[in-house]
Formats: structure tokens, sequence, C-alpha cells
């Protein structure tokens, strides 16, 4: 089984860093999954540090912010996949940067999946536990920083059969068509919502992911303050980041290209 990932960090890197080592630990060479692309912003150079220290691949886009969106996270995603940057003969998993995972959490996948007769005609997710602070998520972690005790947490009443924060499916031959999330939304909230409302049939994942912080903000870009406690610093405003993505796209226009930095160029602001 191959499982590849797909997360958004724009000023999340406090919350990534957080949450990679229950990401990087399992029994593949990258740990719960064979390959994670982090989608992100030219300007965020704190997340794609991290990144590339973890060995990630780090795609970079202006698109969220196009057409006046204060943060199209649907556009930036389907952009990053249209740059062919996945082995989309995998099963796909979407997952927020803020959402930490269970140990074991691929071998409970694949239990999950073998305990049903056509895993690929569904959509997977997750019960969502909630560690509001850091001194709560400490304690889900125990001293060793390896522990899983969900007693500090607070478990979430989802409005939804699935919490979005976690989507597995299978994409690759008899998979669903892409475009899979839309891209005229105008913000991040509710499009993984349209999505998972395409789907008939869904099932969980049989333990659940803790979500660091409060839910349901920061779906018009980061405010809220940062995990670390340090001061919240954007390296780049909306208007800014705006201007940049009606310049790329023009520059795209006029030089035909698709819709994809070029990394090393950008890696190196």
């Amino acid at each position: 089984m191959k499982i590849e990932a797909v997360t958004v960090c724009v000023e999340y890197d406090d919350m990534l860093r957080e949450v990679l080592p229950t990401w990087l630990s399992g029994p593949s060479a990258r740990g719960v999954f064979d390959r994670v692309l982090v989608v992100t912003t030219p300007h965020d150079h704190r997340t794609a540090r991290l990144a590339t220290e973890a060995g990630l691949d780090v795609y970079y886009t202006w698109d969220f912010y196009l057409d006046h969106a204060a943060f199209n996270k649907g556009l930036a995603i389907e952009s990053a996949l249209a740059g062919r940057l996945l082995d989309l003969d995998a099963w796909v998993c979407f997952l927020d940067s803020d959402i930490a995972l269970p140990p074991r959490f691929r071998r409970i996948i694949q239990g999950s999946l073998d305990a049903v007769l056509t895993p690929r005609e569904c959509l997977w997710g997750c019960q969502r536990f909630l560690a509001k602070t850091p001194e709560s998520w400490a304690a889900v972690r125990g001293p060793g920083g390896d522990g899983w005790d969900l007693s500090p947490c607070e478990r979430v009443r989802e409005t939804a059969e699935l919490a979005g924060c976690l989507h597995l499916f299978w994409a690759g031959q008899g998979g669903r068509p892409r475009p899979w999330y839309p891209t005229d939304w105008q913000h991040a909230g509710g499009y993984d919502s349209v999505f998972e409302q395409s789907w008939p049939r869904k099932r969980r994942i049989a333990e659940p992911v803790v979500h660091l912080g409060e839910p349901g903000r920061n779906w018009h870009g980061r405010t809220e303050g940062r995990f670390d406690g340090a001061e919240l610093e954007v390296e780049a405003d909306v208007l800014t980041a705006r201007r940049a993505a009606r310049s790329d796209r023009e520059r795209r226009r006029r030089e035909g290209t698709p819709a994809i930095e070029n990394k090393e160029s950008v890696l190196h602001l």
C-alpha cells in the first residue's frame, strides 16, 4: 500500500513542527506516508525550511490569493496536483498541518481498509480530539514525548460525518477524476465539506487524531496566536500576496507555463 500525503501550511510552521514527529514515525522510510507534499507560499520561509529539513517535498504558489481571495485553499491544492508532483496511483491523504497522528497509524489505516469489502469506494476520515494548549498537548505525549493519552483532550462533536481535517481516498485507477476540490472559494472553510458530500460512502479509520489549537479559526489566513507562544509575524500581508498572485498569473499566461513554481529559485529567495 502506498500513501501520498498533501498538507497546506502557510504561517503554520509552529503547528507543523509539533505534529511532524507523529507523521514521521512508522514502518515506511518516511513514516506513516510514503511521501509528503507541503503546499505553501513563496514568502513562508519558516515552513519551507522546516519541511525541507524534514525531507518533505514543497510546492510554492500564490494561488491562495487569486481573484481577491482571503485564502483559497482548494485552488492552491489543485495547482499543486496539476504540477504532477505526486504519484496518484496510490492512496492520497489530505490532512491539516495541525493534526497529530496516533502511534502505528499506518497499520491502523491498513487494518481499517482490510475490514471493508470495497475500501476504494469510500472516503475515509477520523474522529477528532482537541489539544487546545501546549500543556494539554504535552500531557498527550507524556514525559518521553512519544505517548498517546487522550484524557487531557476534548472530543469534538463533528457537524459532518467526517472531520475535514483528514481525508483519505483511493486516487489510482478507477478513482475519482480531478479536480477533487472546488477552486472558487474565497476562504479555507467549507471546501472540504463539499468534497465529502460528493462521496456516497464514508468510513472512519479505527483510531482518532488530535487537532492542536482551537478549531474553526484562521479560515481567512492565520490570525490565531502561535502555539509555541512566540509572537505571530506574518511574513507577507494579504494585499502584498494578492499583488504577487496577479503578477504570477500574468507571467504564466505570457510564458504558457503550468501553475507551478520553480522550487530551486524560490528556496533561495
